[in-house]
């Protein structure tokens, strides 16, 4: 009786922290994908703000010198 109470309170302490740090890479993984979706709507969306403020760079056509 005695064994069986101690080899459990051995397992859970492992099995609660195994799921600790599962929890815990998924929350940050989900943070760090959050943040570069993040960024890349800023860098977007300051990209359009360029171009649209400068009319001349809409259609800009490279011409060949002669």
């Amino acid at each position: 009786m005695q064994q069986t109470i101690q080899t459990q309170a051995q397992i859970q302490p492992n099995s609660i922290s195994k799921v600790s740090y599962k929890k815990t890479a998924v929350i940050v993984a989900a943070a760090f994908v959050s943040l570069i979706l993040i960024i890349t709507v800023v860098i977007l969306l300051r990209d359009n703000e360029v171009e649209s403020n400068n009319p001349n760079q809409q259609n800009a056509v490279v011409q060949p010198t002669q």
